[in-house]
């Protein structure tokens, strides 16, 4: 009686729960920013509904205008065969084996099992139905607006370089800067046909000569060997937060003939890339500066940026770091009069690895208004390598050039790709140290940003520079007081924040004796960010707001 009354109330509250799924609000199509993540700089006014559906962002799509019912129940039946381990390794345009079963004997439990499918897709089908039914008109009215932008020639619907959100460009100005960019003759050149498959037939070639040699496995020549390969694609991504609006240039390398090889290569070559410099997360990184143990009235803050770090790496010197680390110093093989047969095994190795970065880098080609380009210099922002070359030349960089930077003050220095923080001594000369940076490679250009009032954004973060240190348990209390007399800590104002710091400074407990003895103090005091972080343990608070 019990079993029966346990299994009855089960019954009645799953029931309430598929109701309650049942009859659950729809997705909202459009609501109202604080914020508006949509930067228009052309000259088309948007409407009040455009702007309603650009602000759900580059990634949305509408619902289809009618229920797919042949696919679903092909993609159920699918996923149910497989369940039951009778999948094929046929694809569906391969005609099956004559005595490939198409009917299986299920047992009873099986039998049970598909019934419950059936039972939940037919309630899945009824409600979906019943949804798009329902919002039919809202859902032509928004594909009209849709239309009404993808159709008008004029304007540029794209994505800021950094950050999230919308930006819509006049196509004459977006043109003018591509070309702008694309005229540098020392990093593009104007193709007068498209040699994309001459490439994938030289390099088909290649990796079957690998693959026979040994230096490549069977799965690695699959994967890489390149079918129908078309040129890559170029656009620019807007960097709004900088004067003029620059562009910077990102290649599709997607389906080009050296994409998947590029891929390989990245994979393989990921562990070179590693750095005790570099930054891995916001979080990791925030908290490493909550750690650090500086006196804050003898140190300042500084940034630096990379001028178009991707188009401007070497590739042959980053090519030849990349082998030295890999094979270390080259052979006299090489040198000799031996013929490439008679190399050692590591010469042969290195030849072989040698060619396989040189056409995963450079013979890339891409269209823009329909010329065929190709990049002769540096490495795409967007093939899989880009990020790899990077930071193995700039982590080289910095091996050769730390030295001299600690000796001209230099105390601290994180990096993520081409964005640099670092902590300097107060006295430092910081053009002495931009002249250091700049000094290795002509091609690599560093600009210098200062803090302001103590203060410097970097990436997603803004960071503060307490003028006094303060111990941690102290600061908790501060912040913990600031929380009590506001609604969140994520709600407190940097002014808010610093003033009733400074009221607390001049408190006997902030002696120097007491930071010196009692607490580890915390120099970096809050950042803000485009994000809310969760709470963090008492050592660690920090106060959090969006930017």
């Amino acid at each position: 009686m019990v079993v029966w009354k346990e299994t009855k109330i089960k019954k009645t509250h799953l029931k309430k729960l598929n109701k309650l799924r049942s009859k659950q609000h729809p997705r909202i199509f459009s609501h109202k920013s604080i914020i508006s993540p949509i930067t228009n700089l052309s000259k088309r006014n948007l409407t009040d509904k455009e702007i309603n559906i650009l602000e759900n962002g580059l990634n949305f799509v509408l619902p289809d205008k009618e229920f797919d019912e042949m696919t679903f129940i092909s993609n159920i039946e699918t996923c149910f065969v497989n369940l039951l381990g009778h999948c094929t390794e046929k694809k569906d345009y391969e005609e099956k084996d004559i005595d490939e079963p198409i009917t299986y004997n299920l047992t009873p439990v099986q039998l049970q099992f598909a019934s419950k499918i059936r039972s939940i897709c037919n309630n899945f089908r009824f409600n979906t139905e019943k949804i798009i039914n329902k919002h039919k008109q809202d859902f032509v009215q928004f594909d009209k607006v849709l239309k009404s932008l993808s159709n008008d020639k004029s304007i540029q619907i794209t994505k800021p370089d950094k950050g999230k959100g919308i930006v819509i460009m006049d196509k004459e100005d977006y043109n003018k800067k591509m070309l702008e960019i694309l005229s540098d003759h020392k990093t593009f050149k104007i193709l007068k046909f498209n040699e994309t498959m001459s490439h994938e037939d030289r390099l088909i070639r290649k990796l079957k000569h690998l693959k026979n040699n040994g230096f490549i496995t069977e799965k690695e020549y699959n994967f890489c060997r390149p079918t129908g390969s078309q040129p890559a694609r170029i656009y620019g991504l807007p960097k709004i937060h900088k004067i003029g609006v620059p562009l910077r240039p990102i290649v599709s390398a997607s389906g080009t003939f050296n994409y998947n090889l590029a891929k390989l290569l990245a994979s393989k070559l990921d562990h070179l890339r590693k750095n005790d410099t570099i930054i891995t997360n916001t979080f990791a990184f925030v908290e490493e500066l909550l750690a650090l143990e500086f006196d804050n009235s003898q140190i300042k803050m500084v940034s630096f940026d990379i001028t178009s770090l991707f188009t401007n790496v070497p590739l042959q010197r980053t090519i030849q770091i990349i082998l030295d680390k890999l094979y270390g110093p080259e052979h006299t093989c090489t040198y000799s009069d031996k013929k490439r047969d008679d190399w050692c095994q590591k010469c042969k190795n290195r030849f072989e690895m040698k060619y396989l970065l040189d056409t995963s880098t450079e013979d890339t080609n891409f269209i823009f208004n329909n010329k065929i380009y190709s990049q002769i210099n540096g490495v795409a922002m967007g093939s899989p390598l880009g990020p790899v070359f990077a930071d193995i030349y700039v982590n080289y960089l910095e091996s050769k050039l730390m030295s001299r930077l600690k000796n001209n003050g230099l105390l601290y220095l994180r990096r993520f790709v081409d964005d640099t923080f670092a902590i300097i001594k107060k006295d430092a000369d910081i053009n002495k140290i931009i002249d250091i940076l700049n000094s290795f490679d002509n091609c690599i250009v560093f600009t210098c940003e200062e803090e302001v009032n103590n203060s410097l954004p970097f990436l997603d973060i803004y960071i503060t520079r307490l003028p006094t240190n303060i111990p941690t348990n102290n600061l908790n209390n501060i912040l913990s007081n600031n929380s009590t007399n506001n609604s969140s800590t994520n709600n407190i104002s940097t002014n808010n924040l610093s003033n009733s710091l400074n009221n607390n400074l001049n408190n006997k407990s902030f002696n120097n004796s007491t930071i010196s003895s009692n607490n580890r103090s915390s120099n970096i005091l809050n950042y803000k960010s485009s994000y809310n972080s969760s709470n963090k343990s008492a050592n660690n608070s920090i106060n959090n707001s969006t930017n």
